[in-house]
């Protein structure tokens, strides 16, 4: 079979996937429809890869893949699969970005004659028990650590978190009254969030 042949058949047969998937979730996407597509498009793929002599025998990273969805409709664990992150989610980025805004009212505070623990037991007081709980805030040290983690350089996965920071720091910059009122104001909004 010519390489163009074999494209064809593959672009026909994701079509015929798609149209199938599309009419049969309009009321709504099952976890299995999902699997099923995946797995039905992945062998689409290995298919075609089979279909072209060049390509013969390359096709064993999406084989895999093939294998492990296979493993997980039966219900087993497919550990390579699994997140190295010890099964812990990564916090949400609203998290994070909130951790970020109030480590931003904690440096200004510092910027302006508070002690690091003043500064950041401040903060920490601002706190609703809602907010404690949602961003993992354990005591007036975890403000203390979000913020030290945000001083100098981060690396490009922390870029979001470094630039609310920064954005915090800015906004207090350019707010009117004492440095207490305008960290009190931010307080106010970000409680808000």
């Amino acid at each position: 079979m010519s390489k163009l042949e074999a494209l064809r058949i593959f672009e026909t047969r994701l079509r015929t996937l798609n149209a199938d998937y599309t009419e049969a979730t309009t009321v709504g996407e099952e976890d299995w429809q999902k699997r099923l597509y995946a797995h039905q498009s992945l062998m689409a793929v290995i298919e075609l890869l089979e279909s072209i002599s060049a390509t013969r025998g390359i096709d064993s990273g999406f084989v895999k893949l093939l294998e492990a969805l296979t493993e997980i409709e039966k219900g087993r664990t497919v550990n390579w699969l699994i997140s190295a992150s010890g099964g812990r989610p990564p916090l949400p980025d609203r998290v994070l970005l909130l951790r970020s805004r109030y480590a931003g009212v904690m440096e200004y505070l510092m910027q302006n004659d508070h002690k690091r623990e003043q500064a950041a037991r401040i903060v920490a007081r601002s706190l609703s028990k809602n907010t404690v709980d949602t961003l993992g805030a354990r005591s007036w040290r975890s403000i203390a650590e979000w913020r030290d983690s945000l001083t100098g350089h981060v690396g490009p996965d922390r870029e979001g978190e470094k630039h609310g920071y920064e954005m915090t720091l800015k906004l207090l910059a350019d707010m009117t009254g004492s440095p207490a009122q305008r960290a009190g104001s931010m307080l106010q909004v970000l409680a808000r969030v």
